[in-house]
């Protein structure tokens, strides 16, 4: 978070690197609470300077739709707050919460834009696109694309960056779709035995495949 103070406040404003952080924590704070109802482990929030912030976690055997709440868990509730800091706006003639209504709006309705790696990107990719990999190596080369495409136009390099890294992702995720999609079609029982563990035949028979 220092860093990230230290270096947009460099960039842009200390005002608006300020204001960032606690929508930014909020956003999260929201992914961190749904992968905690779906008892994701290894659980950590991070800042990421000039970009934004994100969490990890782990979890080996989830349901599409656990997924899709996840991704929507941190923007619909950002949304919500950009709302409610609008109506105190209303009432709270101050500048600096009328700037924090804002961002949290635009900032939070962007990022359920259908593209990658937006929150919005990865629930489209998780109900749409995930089980057929020519459409999932197409949404990829797609949002890919559109990221390298706005970092040009912006003369962002950052962003142009995070665009280079999803490009040369996509042959590695293409091939573990197809895979995914073979397992799939055998039969493989991926029902985890204990927690998220996966069955040691069948996780042998995925390395086999890797």
């Amino acid at each position: 978070i220092a860093l990230f103070l230290s270096l947009g406040s460099a960039a842009w404003s200390w005002e608006f690197a300020a204001l960032l952080v606690p929508i930014l924590l909020f956003h999260e704070l929201g992914h961190l609470a749904a992968m905690r109802l779906f008892k994701y482990r290894n659980l950590k929030i991070f800042f990421i300077p000039l970009f934004g912030a994100a969490v990890t976690g782990r979890h080996y055997n989830v349901a599409g739709w656990k997924k899709a709440i996840v991704s929507l868990a941190g923007p619909v509730p950002g949304i919500a707050l950009g709302g409610a800091l609008c109506i105190a706006a209303m009432y709270v003639d101050k500048e600096l919460l009328k700037r924090a209504a804002i961002l949290s709006l635009v900032l939070n309705a962007m990022n359920l834009l259908p593209i990658l790696p937006l929150d919005g990107g990865w629930v489209a990719h998780t109900l749409f696109f995930s089980r057929r990999p020519w459409v999932d190596a197409a949404f990829r080369v797609v949002t890919a694309g559109l990221l390298l495409l706005t970092a040009w136009g912006m003369g962002d390099r950052i962003l142009f960056g995070l665009g280079v890294l999803m490009a040369m992702g996509i042959p590695w995720a293409y091939r573990l779709a197809r895979i995914a999609h073979r397992l799939r079609l055998e039969g493989v029982d991926a029902t985890p035995t204990t927690g998220d563990a996966l069955p040691l035949d069948v996780t042998k028979r995925v390395i086999s495949e890797v």
